[in-house]
């Protein structure tokens, strides 16, 4: 029974393909042939096995074989660093022609085993680093209201803005900093044009999917009257204002970001400002 299962072992074996040279000291076995057993082990282990006297390389093994009344005691030990390894190959049963097939096909395991607890183990990338500081760049659309006394000014218009933030890992929970960069064309409809700058200060906390934004800054710009007939007289606006977004991821670098703010005007016209935007961009 024994003899039959090595030999269906034997052919379905892999072959052993890597690893050090193998070295396969003289056997000195009477109930095995030196010369039957290195040639069935060649055809087990192909180019891995050194022939007699070939000077081996720096990093080998070498497989000494050893006989008892009814076991063959195998070990295999590599010369440069490792642990041996062992295995003891029952002969009660074999027939005399079988067994350097046997040794072969165990031999060819031992080194199997030896190549599996010998190997380094695979070095795992390290991750890839976190950018100090990131980059938005996005706009939108705007629609707003000036509050100067009893009469109330709309308007609307395009908004630009530029963020440099720091780098926090998404869902971490963690705020982090931003300063964000912006400018405003709107157009109210009584004739009146505004294009207004501002720089905030942001307090961010990225979320796998959703970022939640705050941000306390300053606005300022000219605003003037653009009909024909109008002597186009020209005032600042310009003052604190304080802001709210959501941004929401959409895909890969892309969000979307809806955000509120509202602001108290220092300029001559003393009124203040509230605006709702709708916009997205990309973060790099």
């Amino acid at each position: 029974m024994i003899g039959p299962l090595l030999i269906i072992l034997a052919a379905v074996a892999p072959v052993e393909a890597n690893g050090p040279p193998v070295r396969l000291a003289p056997i000195l076995c009477p109930a095995l042939s030196d010369a039957d057993v290195r040639a069935a082990l060649g055809v087990e282990i192909r180019g891995r096995l050194l022939g007699v006297g070939v000077v081996p390389a720096t990093d080998f093994l070498v497989v000494s074989v050893s006989c008892t009344a009814e076991n063959v005691d195998l070990l295999a030990v590599r010369q440069g660093a490792g642990s041996p390894v062992r295995r003891e190959v029952p002969m009660v049963g074999l027939a005399a022609d079988a067994r350097p097939r046997a040794v072969a096909v165990a031999i060819a395991e031992l080194l199997r085993v030896d190549l599996l607890r010998n190997s380094s183990p695979p070095v795992e990338a390290s991750p890839r680093p976190m950018p100090e500081r990131t980059v938005a760049v996005g706009g939108g659309f705007l629609v707003a209201g000036y509050f100067s006394g009893t009469n109330p000014h709309w308007f609307s218009g395009e908004h630009l803005r530029v963020a440099l933030e720091s780098a926090v890992e998404e869902g971490s929970g963690s705020w982090g900093w931003g300063v964000a960069f912006e400018i405003d064309n709107a157009a109210l409809v009584t004739y009146r044009a505004d294009l207004v700058g501002a720089v905030s200060v942001l307090a961010r906390r990225p979320g796998a999917r959703f970022t939640p934004e705050l941000g306390l800054g300053a606005r300022i710009g000219p605003s003037w009257d653009y009909t024909v007939n109008a002597p186009q007289p020209t005032t600042i606006l310009g003052g604190p204002f304080a802001s709210a977004a959501i941004e929401i991821r959409s895909y890969w670098r892309y969000f979307v970001r809806l955000g509120a703010e509202g602001g108290i005007d220092f300029g001559a016209r003393g009124g203040g400002w509230a605006s709702v935007i709708i916009g997205g961009g990309f973060r790099r």
